[in-house]
């Protein structure tokens, strides 16, 4: 006799449970897209932060390597320089011609060395290294060319007045203080370059961080919120079996 109304109680309560498995099945489906976001978004995230490693490393060897090129720019100015003074006050002391080959083979390599000095600084640099030092080198060579001439026609006397004079003095001091402050910008320009890309490189990794989070955010609100809605219909099934 007791099994009729329990019977009739389940049959009663059977119309609600329908609703509860769509609340279980929306569930699922819910928390299987915030499990495909999350690993989505972890995908997404890694693939952009090794873009980001490899787009600053390769700048920063690119900055690395102008540093190394602006130093041994340096370096080649200063030593085509003193082959230049060494051939023509060798020739002023000896008269032979050899030195004066040798001058003009040598040549070349400081009108190289102040053109790639002037490609590889900044605008601003460079300008301010195109006005100090090829302005003294030009004078140097202009003098060291008079000295040469002077030897060319027998008179050495006046080629060693030519390059041991103040002017000639003054143009060398020139063109080394020149090259020291080149090198010491460009150096500063590369590293205040270095500091930015590790700024940028900062500001994208939190970006990154923070697109995340949001997403995760997002993603745990839809799922807390399909779960309250599956446990409101169990409820409601339960309290009508």
């Amino acid at each position: 006799m007791t099994s009729q109304p329990i019977k009739a109680s389940t049959e009663a309560a059977a119309p609600s449970l329908p609703g509860g498995r769509a609340a279980i099945d929306a569930t699922l489906r819910t928390a299987r897209q915030a499990i495909g976001l999350a690993l989505g978004s972890v995908a997404v995230v890694l693939t952009l932060v090794a873009v980001e490693r490899t787009w600053f490393l390769e700048s920063h060897q690119r900055a690395a390597q102008r540093v190394s090129t602006a130093e041994q720019m340096a370096s080649t100015l200063l030593l085509a320089d003193e082959r230049l003074t060494m051939s023509a006050q060798m020739a002023a002391a000896t008269g032979e011609e050899r030195w004066i080959a040798r001058y003009h083979t040598h040549l070349p390599e400081v009108e190289a060395a102040l053109a790639s000095g002037e490609a590889l600084a900044p605008s601003a640099v460079a300008l301010r290294y195109h006005e100090q030092t090829r302005a003294a080198s030009e004078s140097m060579v202009s003098l060291e060319t008079s000295a040469l001439e002077a030897i060319a026609v027998g008179a050495p006397g006046v080629a060693r007045q030519i390059l041991d004079g103040d002017r000639y003095r003054q143009d060398k001091a020139r063109l080394n203080e020149g090259t020291l402050e080149f090198t010491n910008r460009t150096l500063e320009a590369v590293r205040a370059e270095q500091a930015a890309l590790r700024q940028r490189a900062d500001l994208l990794l939190a970006a990154l961080l923070a697109a995340v989070l949001g997403v995760g955010f997002v993603a745990w609100k839809r799922l807390i919120g399909s779960l309250g809605r599956s446990r409101e219909a169990l409820v409601d099934a339960q309290s009508r079996i």
